[in-house]
């Protein structure tokens, strides 16, 4: 076929990158070009199914209601029937559900998945691992569906953006399988949700925050670490309470401001009409998580509300700071409160490597 050259190219040139044939997950940006390559050329080149491997695992994303399970072939299994889970460096199969139909074609015809599920159960079972990405509040509802469908060797991960309340469902559903469940969190966000929004960078270079139980199978959180650092992440660990209290802080705030900032430029029609085509590069940059998906913010402010409560207090001092010495006209403390923040913030970088990032 024509496009036996251009397969021929492309294997060769992840060889040179990688040392091996198949894609290694920590791809450089010259592999995800050649990722992009592969999607085309898979129906011509069945051989070139495996080559992504667990590299799909960042083409799935953040999703509104999906279920991924990855697979290995049974002969990669031990004499006891158990998948070596801390060796899962290959991928062999990748089968997904959700709800949506349309959200499962999409998938299937992206190279997302290998396989269509019919349910979460069904996807669940015999899989080594199995990553649910829903909101956080149908989390209980998801584990329900698919904890009697766990593997016993299984590695169960979440990508919710609270912890507190996913650790109070997991230890109310899971039973005997509570030791498979490391939840996690890629900082990794992205205003636009769903499949067609996939970028097959989105996990690289980018922090993950695992929140592993006491009773969580220590060699499970060593796998799953593994997982996250394959495909490029930066892996740090935290209680619950603490990724809670501090992503309530440096990310569950940050979108409630810039919410209520667009609503309150836009209370009517006319104030919209007149506002925002003014605005430019800074309200752009300010307000782009405010277009972030409804359901999933709602969802996430109504289960981190303690929390985003006590920063919108400390918020609100903050700003009546402000607010007092432009009142009084105190030109010497505007400056200085100004001239802190400002300080602060130019000495921040987004660094994955020492720094929680992302939305």
């Amino acid at each position: 076929m024509r496009a036996q050259p251009v397969a021929a190219a492309w294997l060769r040139r992840c060889r040179v990158q990688h040392r091996h044939a198949a894609v290694r997950s920590t791809l450089t940006k010259r592999c995800l070009d050649c990722g992009d390559r592969y999607l085309e050329l898979r129906e011509h080149h069945p051989r070139l199914r495996n080559l992504v491997g667990q590299h799909r695992l960042i083409r799935a994303g953040h999703d509104d209601d999906r279920v991924l399970a990855f697979r290995r072939h049974e002969d990669e299994r031990s004499a006891s029937g158990q998948a070596h889970t801390s060796e899962m460096r290959g991928v062999d199969r990748i089968v997904g559900f959700s709800p949506s139909p349309r959200t499962r074609d999409r998938a299937l015809a992206l190279g997302v998945i290998d396989a269509q599920a019919a349910s979460a159960q069904d996807a669940a079972q015999g899989s080594d691992l199995v990553l649910i990405a829903v909101p956080v509040s149908r989390t209980t509802e998801c584990l329900q569906a698919i904890a009697a469908h766990l593997a016993a060797d299984a590695l169960l991960m979440d990508v919710g953006s609270t912890k507190s309340d996913v650790v109070a469902a997991a230890r109310a559903t899971l039973g005997e399988r509570l030791p498979c469940f490391v939840p996690a969190h890629p900082i990794a966000g992205k205003a636009q949700a769903g499949v067609d929004h996939a970028e097959a960078n989105l996990y690289q270079q980018r922090r993950v925050i695992l929140t592993p139980l006491p009773e969580t199978d220590p060699a499970r959180v060593l796998a799953a670490k593994q997982v996250w650092q394959e495909i490029g992440s930066h892996v740090s660990d935290m209680t619950p309470e603490k990724h809670d209290d501090t992503f309530a802080a440096v990310s569950h705030l940050p979108h409630l401001l810039a919410f209520a900032a667009v609503n309150a430029l836009s209370q009517t029609p006319a104030d919209a009409a007149t506002y925002l085509p003014m605005a430019g590069p800074g309200f752009r940059d300010f307000s782009r998580i405010a277009a972030s998906d409804p359901d999933v913010w709602r969802d996430i402010l109504s289960a981190n509300r303690q929390e985003v409560i006590q920063h919108t207090q400390r918020f609100r001092t903050a700003l009546d700071a402000l607010t007092s010495a432009i009142e009084r006209n105190d030109l010497d403390l505007l400056r200085a409160l100004i001239a802190h923040a400002s300080q602060i913030r130019s000495g921040w970088t987004l660094q994955a490597g020492d720094h929680a990032d992302g939305d």
